[in-house]
C-alpha cells in the first residue's frame, strides 16, 4: 500500500480561487491506495482531447523517503547518485 494525494489540478497545500471568486488555503485528498492501483491512475488520460479534466491528479505523499518504504521494490532500479542534484545541492 502507498500513501497518494489527489487534487484537482496539481496544486496541493497551495492558495486558490473558491467559487465565490475568494481565496482559500487548500490541502490535497490523501488516500491510502495499492500500488497497482496507484499506477493504474497515473497511468490514465488526465485531460480529454478537448482539455476538459477527466481525473484528478495523483501523486505519492509519504513523507521522510517514501522510496526506501512504500516503494521499496523499485529501489533496486534507482540510481542512488543524481549528477545533477548533486551539482545543485
Amino acid at each position: 500500500l502507498v500513501h497518494v494525494a489527489a487534487t484537482p489540478d496539481g496544486l496541493g497545500d497551495a492558495v486558490t480561487t473558491d467559487k465565490g471568486d475568494g481565496q482559500c488555503f487548500v490541502k490535497p485528498h490523501e488516500a491510502v491506495m495499492s500500488f497497482s492501483a496507484f499506477v493504474d491512475a497515473i497511468e490514465s488520460p488526465l485531460l480529454s482531447p478537448t482539455g476538459t479534466p477527466l481525473r484528478a491528479v495523483h501523486y505519492a505523499s509519504h513523507q521522510n523517503s517514501s522510496l526506501s518504504t512504500e516503494f521499496q521494490p523499485l529501489w533496486a532500479d534507482v540510481e542512488l547518485a543524481m549528477p545533477w542534484a548533486d551539482a545543485a545541492f
